[in-house]
């Protein structure tokens, strides 16, 4: 069980300026990602377990090689890659997934801890799981419906549609510059 973010003990060092920007945030290349939608005949764990040699539990993000698993639906996932092409995949699987990379936009906001940036701003407590390692979870920031992921406490990258990635953007650097000014 992780302790709860004291508020007293949070500094404000993510850092207030980015050249052209008040939010520490870029974008990241989405070179592949896919949705993997489990079907009557196959099942998302099996195909977890053929790509990543992992079965995953609902909730929990995998991660192998340039393969990044993510699962929050019950009946489907995300698969996101480095590479451009699809990993191998059983021959009858094939038709599970849909390239939905130009779709969606990855943003990767970085600091000494970008949670507690984020934690004021979510529908979900992001403080339970400051110290947890390899988590994801998918929420609102704003009315922004969002999926968030991060290996370390120190890089959280968003994942959020193409199609409002800009006003999105505009409304962090709002909701940053607020923060900003309430810090010490």
């Amino acid at each position: 069980m992780t302790d709860r973010i004291l508020k007293e003990n949070v500094t404000c060092d993510i850092p207030r300026q980015v050249p052209g920007s008040g939010v520490p945030l870029t974008e990241v290349e989405i070179r592949g990602l896919w949705s993997i939608q489990a079907s009557r005949d196959h099942d998302l764990n099996s195909l977890a377990q053929a790509v990543l040699a992992e079965t995953p539990r609902f909730g929990e993000m995998l991660c192998r090689d340039a393969l990044r698993w993510i699962y929050l639906w019950p009946h489907k996932a995300y698969l996101r890659s480095t590479e451009i092409s699809p990993p191998e995949l059983p021959a009858d699987c094939s038709s599970m997934l849909t390239d939905i990379s130009h779709g969606f936009c990855e943003l990767s906001l970085k600091g000494s801890n970008p949670l507690e940036f984020l934690d004021n701003y979510t529908s979900v407590d992001l403080g339970t799981a400051e110290n947890t390692t390899k988590r994801n979870l998918r929420c609102l920031l704003g009315q922004y419906q969002i999926i968030l992921w991060w290996d370390d406490i120190t890089e959280v990258h968003i994942l959020v549609d193409r199609s409002y990635a800009q006003s999105f953007r505009d409304y962090l650097d709002i909701l940053f510059q607020r923060w900003s000014a309430t810090c010490p």
